[in-house]
């Protein structure tokens, strides 16, 4: 930008890494890939922490069928099941290049006050975990669920059976 004095000023855009974590690919992590594209300068990857290889293999396939190039997978395993020491092992990893690391975290919000009951809640549970690390900036990216009543039938053009009403955006 030249100011008053004619004089140009260039600044450089310092990049920093994003991880979004994928537990599965399904309509939870739509919002929050969308949120994690709008980020200037992001570098951008997801990180899915490996607790089963079936689950993760078929995440794999589904993940690759998405074709988000401008988004790696990454996948740490989870040594004993412990998914926020890989999570923090990963953080850990990131620290090495970068000061601050931001998570991003899908959550699915449900519309009836008894379904938390039924949900782990487990992007609420990992965000605790990791507000004591410094550097960490943890995202919570909400994708509710606004009606769980069965679809009625098709009624002329579209989707049959109301496939994609809950469709985002």
């Amino acid at each position: 930008m030249a100011n008053h004095s004619g004089l140009v000023e260039l600044r450089a855009a310092r990049s920093y890494p994003v991880v979004l974590l994928v537990s599965a690919v399904d309509r939870r992590i739509i919002p929050a890939v969308r949120f994690v594209s709008r980020l200037p300068f992001a570098e951008a990857r997801a990180l899915h922490v490996s607790v089963d290889p079936a689950e993760t293999s078929r995440l794999i396939n589904d993940w690759m069928t998405l074709a988000l190039t401008w988004l790696p997978l990454h996948i740490r395993e989870a040594p004993s099941g412990h998914i926020a020491g890989a999570i923090r092992a990963a953080i850990d990893d990131e620290a090495d290049t970068f000061e601050s690391v931001t998570m991003v975290l899908p959550e699915l919000n449900v519309p009836r006050w008894w379904h938390p009951l039924l949900h782990r809640q487990s992007a609420r549970h990992i965000a605790s975990e990791l507000q004591d690390v410094p550097g960490v900036t943890t995202v919570i990216v909400p994708f509710t669920l606004t009606d769980l009543s069965p679809a009625p039938p098709a009624t002329g053009p579209g989707p049959a059976g109301g496939i994609g009403r809950h469709a985002v955006d």
